[in-house]
């Protein structure tokens, strides 16, 4: 039996399998993430050292790979979330604005 069409599950983008590795690595480095009331923090470089270290990655290479990535990665993911967070404060003062005028 078929559900009901699902259009953005048909437009969902697809990853790349030599990128699977890579967004595991970084969807449990983000787990590990600092937050604090500005929101969520960067990935800290030491404990994408202590993965490295305990799930061996011991190639310079593969390590300064996985880094970049990640570093990107994270950049967008904090980038995107702040974008948001200073949306919904903008609206909200537009609000309060208008609320205060009436």
């Amino acid at each position: 039996m078929k559900g009901l069409p699902t259009p953005a599950l048909d437009r969902r983008p697809e990853l790349r399998e030599d990128l699977l590795y890579v967004w595991s690595v970084f969807f449990k480095l983000s787990a590990l993430r600092e937050y604090n009331q500005a929101g969520p923090q960067r990935i800290a470089l030491i404990e994408f050292t202590a993965w490295c270290d305990l799930n061996e990655v011991i190639s310079s290479d593969l390590r300064q790979y996985l880094h970049a990535m990640i570093a990107a990665m994270d950049s967008a993911y904090v980038k995107v979330f702040h974008d948001k967070a200073e949306k919904r404060r903008s609206a909200t003062r537009g609000r309060r604005k208008s609320e205060i005028r009436s």
